[in-house]
């Protein structure tokens, strides 16, 4: 079969090449379909192996002349009403399968640091080629569309915002590409990554309209993958760790800059989109932060009880979901001050009931590594029965398996103590059970693209709740009741 895919990209892709790349300097509706579907035929032809063909200079320049071309098209847009919508029309697409085919191409067969160690002999020679004399030019063709969008110049999808910071990740890794990149650094962080982390137009628009879905998109990352922020936070992630060294100050000098400038504001002036995108970028470098050995790890308490916890009472939801989502992620950190830890439980169980359902999701979960403490398992261990009950109502109004981690290690800290309300608990587990897996057999005779992510979503949240009731049955088998 791949001899078949050879030989065809040997034949007929130089042909395609020349129709695409006569199709690019067109304005035509139909020539960018032209286009758009040629990209998308050098990309599966690269899918899981490089032809030989392609991997001869002169159509590894051909080929690539003609994405760089259609990436830098200029394409005329008004900043107030454009949309995603855009995104379906022929000349995006087109962009957005030049750049597929470049990431695809540099991450799989061209970045010496990614090769694995099966391909690595039959793949370094093309890797290096790549490297040495067509990666230079297509760093500074992704660089130009950070600083074009940065500024206002040029519009990019959410798709391709995800794309670049993809991009920028795998250049990250590898050492003469990091040489490229490195003195952008400062300006991607700032105007790039930044950006993408803050509470976005459209994620107030989501919450509003549809908090489930937004649960679903925000909350649950596999849900959310390849959407611009989990990119940016990627490569957020990729800078800080392994540029550590060149990055990691001027990360955490920009975070506190954005924090204090907040805080010292007055309300009236304050921009809470900006603190929420502060503490996304902490929290998305909490695994290395939260390490005895991170630069600013006995300031950790302060930071918490200055910018995060203060927020649990925000006038606006997205906040308060934001500082729960931030304390969860930084909940080993320990205070001297038991009373706080009081504090700090005390309003995230009042958060439970909290009239937006995404903070009542992420109050859910930033009680789970909470009951860690014994201090406040006593105190929880009385509101058992109503907050095993919260628990499961949120899992019926999201139908996903994001709650089903907290309810199963909920039974398992506190076995001894569920014998009196098991069995009404098992029926509810039960329940929950049947009507999740009616709702999504019911949609399989008519599954389409549109409800196969909610059919999976809902087989997944009753897988959880049915190894919760394993759990459950487990821990009280050995109970006398």
């Amino acid at each position: 079969k791949r001899d078949h895919i050879d030989n065809i990209a040997l034949e007929l892709l130089p042909q395609l090449q020349k129709i695409a790349d006569d199709a690019v300097s067109s304005d035509d509706d139909l020539a960018m379909r032209l286009t758009w579907i040629s990209f998308k035929v050098y990309y599966s032809c690269i899918q899981s192996g490089i032809p030989p063909s392609f991997q001869a200079p002169d159509q590894l320049v051909a080929w690539g002349t003609s994405f760089i071309k259609m990436i830098e098209k200029p394409v005329a847009f008004d900043k107030e009403t454009m949309d995603e919508d855009a995104a379906k029309e022929p000349v995006w697409k087109a962009k957005k399968w030049a750049i597929r085919s470049i990431n695809r191409l540099y991450a799989r067969y061209g970045n010496p640091a990614l090769l694995p160690a099966s391909d690595s002999k039959k793949n370094m020679p093309f890797a290096k080629l790549f490297t040495a004399n067509f990666l230079p030019q297509l760093v500074q063709v992704y660089l130009k569309q950070v600083e074009g969008y940065a500024t206002g110049q040029i519009w990019m999808s959410l798709r391709l915002r995800g794309l670049v910071a993809q991009f920028l990740s795998d250049c990250v890794k590898e050492k003469s590409a990091w040489k490229l990149v490195k003195p952008h650094t400062e300006g991607i962080v700032s105007h790039f990554i930044f950006p993408q982390m803050c509470f976005s137009r459209a994620d107030q628009e989501l919450w509003e309209d549809n908090p489930v879905e937004y649960v679903q998109k925000r909350i649950d990352p596999l849900d959310d993958f390849g959407s611009p922020h989990v990119a940016a936070s990627s490569l957020l992630i990729d800078l800080a760790v392994d540029r550590k060294k060149s990055t990691l100050s001027f990360i955490l000098s920009f975070v506190n800059n954005v924090l204090t400038t907040y805080a010292q504001s007055p309300v009236e002036s304050r921009d809470p989109r900006s603190k929420d995108g502060a503490l996304n970028m902490m929290g998305a470098l909490c695994g290395g932060l939260c390490s005895r050995k991170s630069p600013i790890f006995d300031t950790l308490p302060d930071f918490l009880l200055t910018h995060v916890i203060p927020e649990f009472t925000s006038q606006l939801g997205f906040l308060r979901a934001r500082a729960l989502d931030t304390y969860c992620r930084y909940s080993s950190v320990q205070f001297q001050d038991k009373q706080v830890l009081a504090g700090i439980f005390e309003s995230v169980f009042n958060l439970l009931s909290d009239p937006e359902l995404p903070v009542r999701v992420h109050a859910a979960l930033a009680l789970q590594p909470m009951i860690e403490n014994e201090d406040v398992r006593d105190v929880l261990s009385s509101h058992l029965p109503q907050v095993m009950q919260m628990f499961l109502n949120l899992t019926n109004e999201i139908d996903s398996d994001t709650i089903s981690p907290v309810i199963e290690e909920f039974v398992e800290v506190f076995a001894d103590r569920m014998a009196p309300f098991a069995v009404q608990l098992a029926q509810q587990l039960c329940d929950t059970f049947m009507r999740v897996m009616s709702d999504a057999v019911s949609k399989v005779p008519e599954i389409t693209s549109a409800n196969l992510d909610d059919i999976s979503d809902k087989t997944m949240a009753a897988m959880g709740v049915l190894k919760t009731l394993g759990t459950l049955v487990l821990n009280l088998e050995s109970t006398p009741e």
